[in-house]
């Protein structure tokens, strides 16, 4: 399998419900993968094998799979559409070179649709789209390339135009025209997924021919080659378009856009034909560029520049970009290989970690399923077991030949809940299995309570940490209970404060002295100037992790060490001592600066019928909210807000009753405000 051109990594992604399984439930069956196709609503999806994903209908973990189409090997990554999930998308994303992104074509673009494509813009990976559910009452494709151009600021580029069949009173989607080569396409029943290839009806020469000479005009903004065919009056073959159309998707300069029904069988082939003809394959990036593993004095010693190339002749690299728990083999290492290959039975280098792994097995993975082999190279995805050091975002490469590439950011939960073992004696297996968890999931987070020592776990929302108790409780056997959600905030200052502290070893004769100063700053994170002592970096950074009102991570403050004295002068200062008095300082710095708590607040779009939007509008109001706009469509009210995250637990039941159960909504993390005066009290007890 060295032909790289051959092959693509994808992955398919959008909002909750818009058939990202279903889609890839139809590709298994149409290459042969399936012997029969697993529907989402019977709970027979081979992608969705999580009972917990069987159960409710959603995607929860990105699953891989591999399939052969014609010619082409396509690795694919389902991932989840809640944005309670949203880290299996940012890591698959990290390792993809193309994306399939579907949209509800009654729907058009969604919160969670908008976000994985933003997501997918910070990595540079390259998309076509699908409108799916063509057969929905109210699809419009024009709605969904008007809210592409408006919401995703893209060009999208459409290759088909829809047909529908008129029986009895209604309108049936029942096949597509082809802009590129000029063809119909015609289903039969929906439960069938072939198709008959027809010319073009009369009827609709002249719509097919306007629509093929937009896409045309559309190509030849972007592509020369085409701009001088058709400004020559030139035959423009579909072979010539189609390479025109890759240029521009694999530069993201126009988004090719595809028309079907997963659940209807229909379009499925010929979206399977533009990820094999648009989509990049390895081939198309020349190099993948990363750093030498040098550590030692790293501050003094930026890291050199490493490149490596898509080639199975070149060095191994690999990147980890997903860790899962298997009750059978252990866990599982997901790697995406960027160059070279390796045995198994051969030493891998985690530059990283500075450790040395010898993988016990690899693995091909088909959703749950796993098939051993013994080598893997370039351009696959390949599952390892028996690394003992490594975690997501690693590089694995050879100790002789090291590099590291750019790691994966991991969004900071915002939502936590007290948990405890119904069996006092389960206590050690609930902590063990919990830390299992976070090597898997990077975005739960565990931790003690303050105040009553117990068990916190940290996730990105109330379904995330559900799932994870109920895996506790039937996956691995640990009845356990959960709290009330608790809002995750952060703590910050309200001024400037300069402080001094002095520390001395015991048993040592050095007097270690650090004055540093906080100041407020507008960036979401706190930054540590350390010019003065670079050793002082870590400890800081570590000790600003904890506020001085509960213990919060601290944001929005800037530390500068200004000045480290010793007594007696000219000696060089203790490192415990320094870093104790720093570290002190800190603290009294933060206690002074008059801190404050910080609450996460969330961007809330609601969808809801006209006749119900203003009972909505005014219970936002009621949680503290703000809205921001209000848009109204076919009888369909969109509410974008924003709302304070402790005001938004159980809003999903709220909200149904609201609207008689006919709205729904999506909420995603925007930033963090001051919470009120009159809250912060309360919540210290003041």
């Amino acid at each position: 399998m060295s032909n790289l051109d051959k092959i693509r990594i994808l992955g398919i992604m959008a909002h909750i419900d818009a058939g990202k399984t279903t889609t890839t439930e139809r590709f298994l069956f149409i290459t042969g993968k399936s012997y029969k196709m697993g529907e989402v609503h019977e709970g027979t999806a081979t992608m969705d094998w999580m009972l917990q994903e069987q159960e409710r209908g959603i995607t929860i973990t990105a699953a891989a799979t591999t399939f052969l189409w014609e010619d082409t090997t396509i690795h694919l990554m389902d991932t989840p559409g809640h944005v309670d999930f949203t880290i299996e998308v940012e890591r698959s994303l990290r390792v993809l070179d193309g994306v399939i992104a579907l949209f509800d074509a009654s729907q058009g673009v969604e919160p969670q649709s908008e976000t994985v494509w933003r997501q997918a813009d910070r990595y540079g990976v390259s998309r076509i789209a699908f409108l799916n559910k063509m057969d929905k009452v109210g699809a419009s494709v024009d709605l969904c390339l008007n809210s592409m151009r408006e919401r995703l600021l893209t060009q999208p580029l459409l290759l088909q135009l829809p047909f529908f069949e008129v029986k009895g009173s209604t309108e049936v989607f029942q096949g597509i025209f082809d802009l590129i080569s000029e063809e119909f396409l015609l289903w039969g029943d929906d439960k069938d997924v072939a198709f008959k290839t027809l010319p073009i009806p009369k009827e609709f020469q002249e719509e097919v021919e306007a629509a093929r000479i937009e896409m045309i005009e559309a190509l030849s903004d972007v592509d020369d080659e085409i701009a001088s065919a058709y400004l020559g009056e030139e035959i423009i073959t579909p072979e010539a378009l189609k390479k025109a159309i890759r240029r521009a998707c694999i530069h993201r300069t126009l988004t090719p856009v595809l028309l079907g029904s997963s659940f209807k069988n229909k379009g499925v082939q010929p979206l399977l034909n533009a990820a094999s003809d648009y989509l990049p394959s390895p081939m198309d990036f020349k190099e993948w560029r990363g750093s030498q593993a040098v550590w030692d004095n790293a501050e003094a010693n930026p890291l050199l520049e490493e490149v490596r190339t898509s080639s199975v002749e070149d060095k191994f690299s690999g990147v980890i970009f997903k860790m899962m728990l298997d009750p059978f083999v252990g866990m599982l290492f997901f790697v995406r290989i960027y160059s070279g290959s390796f045995r198994l039975g051969q030493a891998l280098w985690n530059g990283n970690r500075r450790k040395r792994e010898k993988p016990l097995k690899i693995f091909s993975m088909h959703a749950n399923s796993r098939q051993e082999k013994d080598q893997a190279q370039a351009g696959e995805i390949i599952a390892l077991v028996g690394l003992k050091f490594s975690q997501t975002g690693d590089t694995l490469s050879f100790e002789d030949h090291p590099i590291i590439y750019p790691s994966i950011p991991f969004p900071e939960p915002v939502v936590s809940v007290i948990v405890e073992p119904e069996n006092s004696q389960d206590s050690d297996k609930l902590s063990a299995q919990l830390q299992r968890f976070s090597l898997e999931d990077p975005s739960m987070k565990i931790s003690q309570n303050g105040e009553t020592g117990q068990m916190m776990i940290s996730g990105m929302g109330e379904l995330h940490l559900q799932i994870i108790i109920d895996r506790l409780n039937r996956e691995f056997k640990i009845p356990t209970q959960m709290g009330k959600p608790q809002v995750s905030y952060r703590e910050s200052i309200n001024q400037s404060v300069t402080e001094t502290e002095t520390y001395c070893k015991p048993g040592t004769k050095v007097e270690v002295t650090v004055t540093l100063k906080i100041e407020p700053q507008t960036a979401l994170e706190s930054s540590v100037d350390i010019s003065k002592i670079p050793l002082l970096k870590d400890t800081l950074k570590d000790a600003l992790n904890v506020g001085p009102l509960l213990g919060y991570p601290v944001v929005n403050v800037k530390c500068t060490v200004l000045k480290v004295e010793t007594q007696p002068p000219g000696l060089p200062p203790e490192e415990v001592s320094l870093k104790i008095a720093s570290v002190e300082a800190l603290r009294q710095a933060l206690q002074k600066a008059k801190p404050k708590l910080m609450e996460p607040i969330m961007d809330v779009e609601i969808t809801v019928p006209d006749e119900f939007s203003g009972a909505v509008i005014a219970d936002v109001q009621s949680r503290r909210g703000q809205i921001e706009d209000v848009q109204s469509q076919r009888s369909l009210c969109t509410i974008k807000s924003k709302i304070p995250l402790g005001e938004t637990f159980g809003y999903e039941t709220d909200l149904r009753s609201l609207s008689q159960g006919r709205a729904s909504s999506s909420a995603k993390l925007a930033t963090y405000h001051p919470l009120p005066l009159v809250l912060q009290q309360k919540i210290l007890g003041q």
